[in-house]
C-alpha cells in the first residue's frame, strides 16, 4: 500500500493540483531502474531499453511516469539504481545500510545465494547533484529520461570484502538455496553526464 499510495497516488494528485493552478510546471521524478526488463548480462541498460518491470515497486514508478508523460507537462524523469549512503534505512532500502548495521552491531550478514549477484550502485551525494543539475536547466521545455547510476555493478562479495576492512570480524551466512534476487545488471549514464 505504501508502495502505491507513494507514488501512483500521490503522482496523480501533483498532477491534478498543477492541472488546476493552471501554471507550466516542469516536472522532475524520482523513477528506478526497477522499471526496465533486466535481464542480466554485461551490457548497461540503456533509456531506451525495454521497460519491464518484475516487481510492484516497478510497476508503480513505470505507472508514475506514464502518467507524467501523458499529462502534457515538461519532465524530466530520473531513473536511479541503487542509493546508498546517510539516509539510507537498515531493513528498508538499502542493502549497504543493512550490512553496514549489523556488521557494526556485531550481527551476521545474511545473504541469498553465493554473492556473484551484483548491483549498480550510487552514492546518495551524487544522487542528490543529478537532481539540482536537473532543477538548474532554465527554460527547458524538453522533456527527458535519464539513468543516474555509476555505471558498474558491484557485487555482493565486493561489497562484504568492503565491510570487512572496516569491520574485520564481520561474520557472513551464505543461504545458498534462497533466490539471491534476480540478474546482475547496471545502467548507463552517459546520456545524463552529456547533458
Amino acid at each position: 500500500e505504501e508502495i502505491i499510495q507513494g507514488n501512483i497516488a500521490s503522482t496523480f494528485r501533483l498532477l491534478e493540483a498543477i492541472r488546476l493552478s493552471g501554471k507550466p510546471i516542469r516536472i522532475i521524478f524520482t523513477s528506478s531502474s526497477q522499471v526496465y526488463k533486466i535481464s542480466g548480462g554485461k551490457k548497461p541498460i540503456r533509456e531506451s531499453d525495454a521497460t519491464e518491470p518484475s516487481g510492484l515497486y516497478g510497476v508503480c514508478k513505470k505507472a508514475a511516469e506514464d502518467m507524467i508523460r501523458l499529462s502534457g507537462l515538461p519532465y524530466t524523469l530520473l531513473r536511479l539504481t541503487n542509493v546508498f549512503g546517510p539516509g539510507c534505512r537498515p531493513n528498508y532500502n538499502s542493502v549497504v545500510a543493512t550490512f553496514c548495521e549489523r556488521a557494526v552491531n556485531k550481527f551476521p550478514l545474511n545473504v541469498n545465494g553465493d554473492g556473484s549477484q551484483g548491483r549498480d550502485f550510487v552514492y546518495i551525494d551524487d544522487a542528490i547533484r543529478a537532481f539540482l543539475l536537473a532543477g538548474m536547466r532554465e527554460g527547458d521545455s524538453q522533456s527527458g529520461i535519464f539513468n543516474i547510476s555509476s555505471g558498474k555493478i558491484v557485487t555482493v562479495r565486493r561489497l562484504l570484502q568492503t565491510i570487512r576492512r572496516s569491520v574485520p570480524e564481520t561474520q557472513v551466512v551464505f543461504n545458498r538455496e534462497a533466490d539471491a534476487g534476480g540478474a546482475s545488471y547496471c545502467c548507463d549514464n552517459s546520456r545524463f553526464m552529456k547533458q
